[in-house]
């Protein structure tokens, strides 16, 4: 249990924790840093070259599955979501996998900023860690705008068909690096090429100027012959449908069918999720929606205008489209108002609101069996397209 304490504790300072708000009072500071040190050369010369962070964390999960009987689970359980789920598949106990890593994620300062250089600079760079790095081979490349190929083993870029991808952030933070690891799953899981590009980022620049990147790169994939899959998570997700929102006003060839996961289409947060789940969403925390509506407020002067808030513009002429969220994050009501605008805008959208799960529930399939089943919903749903 001592080993098992200071390996969490070293998991969650190698992430950016606060030391402050984990107790371990009979530990000086130099006692625990000596300690992680130690922990962490030793989990280096046992594990090799898996990364420390993401052996760390998967151990952490594996011995709080195993420290679960049934009764506590369901105990456990029943204070995941205070609210009824509003889902569209069968609800189910989480699994032990799901409530261990929600409460690790709960105890993780990390995940709590409260300034836009923690969430640029330390969050999502620790995503890279989190999601985990595989097997996948990424590869630069000058698609109109820095880009990258990010593909499993065996999957060429040669195929006729290509996934555009765009990564989360709130806009204002990210980078397809530190999403390699669920990006190559998504390769794998679907058996194409992913392009993944490296949108311009608020405040430095405009979202017309990151919508402008995503069309570049769309262009881009069109213009070397590919038929092209459309995704993106969080604030990718909703610049997917900025996108897609320009492509239509300018009468250009859709994509075949576009995937958006948690999308972030509302950027003046007025859904009543932002509040009803401030405190169920480990992930989008209250202080993580107050740092990025500080950061977007500051450098736009109309958040819910339809060129930067994809929920207030146009979905006539969208591809099928499907939408993924889970029920207890703060952007679910951004889920459920994109699928009922562009369902009336003759829009073939299937919508999955999935109970217990928090935001981008698929990234994380490595480690939650939801995430999994998440990415073969998405797999079920594009591969009648690209096989079609």
């Amino acid at each position: 249990k001592a080993t098992v304490s200071v390996l969490y504790w070293s998991c969650s300072a190698n992430m950016g924790a606060n030391m402050s708000q984990l107790s371990m009072p009979q530990i000086s500071t130099r006692g625990k840093i000596a300690s992680c040190v130690v922990a962490l050369l030793m989990l280096r010369l046992l594990k090799g070259s898996k990364p420390i962070d993401m052996y760390v964390a998967d151990q952490i999960i594996a011995w709080k599955v195993r420290s679960m009987n049934k009764k506590n689970l369901a105990e456990r359980a029943m204070k995941l979501p205070s609210a009824p789920p509003k889902s569209l598949d069968t609800t189910a106990a989480p699994s032990p996998e799901l409530v261990a890593f929600l409460e690790l994620l709960t105890l993780n300062r990390a995940l709590k900023p409260t300034t836009f250089k923690s969430w640029r600079h330390k969050v999502l760079p620790g995503l890279e860690y989190v999601m985990g790095v595989g097997p996948e081979i990424i590869t630069p490349v000058d698609a109109g705008v820095p880009s990258y190929w990010i593909s499993w083993p065996g999957v060429s870029v040669d195929s006729t068909t290509a996934m555009l991808y765009f990564h989360g952030g709130g806009y204002i933070a990210g980078h397809p690096k530190h999403y390699r690891g669920w990006i190559g799953e998504y390769s794998k899981a679907l058996g194409l090429p992913v392009l993944a590009t490296r949108y311009r980022l608020a405040p430095e620049h405009s979202i017309e100027e990151a919508v402008q990147d995503g069309v570049n790169a769309y262009d881009w994939l069109l213009s070397k012959g590919y038929k092209v899959v459309i995704s993106g998570d969080s604030a990718g997700g909703g610049l997917m449908l900025l996108v897609l929102q320009k492509l239509a006003q300018t009468g250009k060839k859709m994509p075949m069918c576009a995937v958006a996961i948690s999308p972030f289409c509302d950027l003046s947060m007025s859904g009543s999720s932002n509040l009803e789940n401030s405190e169920r969403d480990v992930v989008i925390t209250s202080a993580t929606q107050k740092t990025i509506y500080d950061t977007l407020k500051a450098c736009i002067p109309d958040l819910k205008a339809p060129s930067v808030s994809a929920l207030y513009g146009d979905f006539a002429k969208l591809p099928p489209m499907l939408v993924m969220v889970g029920e207890s994050e703060c952007l679910r009501d951004d889920s459920t108002r994109l699928a009922d605008s562009a369902q009336q805008a003759g829009v073939d959208v299937t919508l999955h609101v999935v109970p217990y799960v928090g935001h981008d529930f698929p990234c994380f399939c490595k480690t939650i069996p939801e995430g999994r089943d998440g990415l073969n919903t998405i797999a079920h749903f594009v591969r009648p397209f690209v096989e079609g």
